[in-house]
């Protein structure tokens, strides 16, 4: 379990990002429910170049009504991994303040971080007895990834967008308000092949373990690594 103290330490609470699978239809911000009803799950009430007339951005469309991998759909990042950055609060100058700090220089490793560990996790979650412990599935290997995944550069990313936006959020029946916060985005590129590459590089070239996988495990890291980028 050591090894997911170490991701949420590293994370802390300033980046959070979705990774789930990507669909290719926008849908609208509401969940479907067995009654036949729609519920309403929030309203975007202001955004970056509202008064401005300007509409948001496609991959704020994306990433607001399926999710971050939604953005590999669109034309212009149909070869690249998208990655976004997120802070929510209500104080709009110091969300301000940590957006324009943000670099995929410094920062981008650990949003490559949580997605590497999720698709990681994902292995293990249909066919492990033990799915929340990755670190015994694995054996040393998860915790040697996790730390090489997030000690590693990623030259090759860059900044593509920057968008904040007010949310108002609604309580299960979709009318009564739960809150309102602002919500500030990075979105992230960087090439398929490039990623693919080095995270290859990094699971291939890890020191060796000082305790030897068993059998099994070393079985689950060949199956995780063999079919690693698949829906990654």
């Amino acid at each position: 379990m050591k090894s997911r103290f170490l991701f949420y330490y590293l994370v802390g609470i300033c980046v959070l990002t979705g990774c789930a699978t990507g669909v290719k239809e926008i849908a609208l911000p509401w969940v479907y429910e067995e009654s036949d009803q729609y519920i309403k799950l929030f309203d975007v009430l202001d955004y970056q170049g509202k008064d401005e007339g300007t509409a948001i951005p496609d991959w704020v469309h994306q990433y607001n009504y399926i999710d971050t991998k939604a953005i590999e759909n669109l034309a212009a990042y149909y070869d690249s991994y998208a990655f976004v950055g997120i802070n929510s609060g209500l104080n709009f100058n110091a969300l301000m303040l940590w957006a324009l700090s943000w670099t995929a220089y410094q920062d981008f490793n650990l949003l490559v971080l949580e997605r590497v560990q999720a698709r990681l996790e994902g292995f293990l979650n249909e066919s492990s007895v033990s799915p929340l412990y990755p670190d015994y599935e694995y054996g040393a290997f998860f915790e040697k990834a996790i730390k090489a995944v997030v000690d590693a550069q990623y030259n090759e990313a860059f900044q593509d967008g920057l968008f904040w936006q007010l949310k108002r959020y609604y309580l299960n029946d979709g009318v009564t308000v739960d809150y309102e916060i602002y919500e500030f985005l990075t979105l992230n590129i960087i090439n398929k092949k490039v990623l693919q590459e080095k995270i290859t590089n990094i699971f291939d070239t890890l020191e060796p373990f000082s305790v030897p996988l068993t059998v099994r495990q070393a079985a689950k890291v060949s199956m995780a690594k063999e079919h690693f980028f698949d829906n990654f």
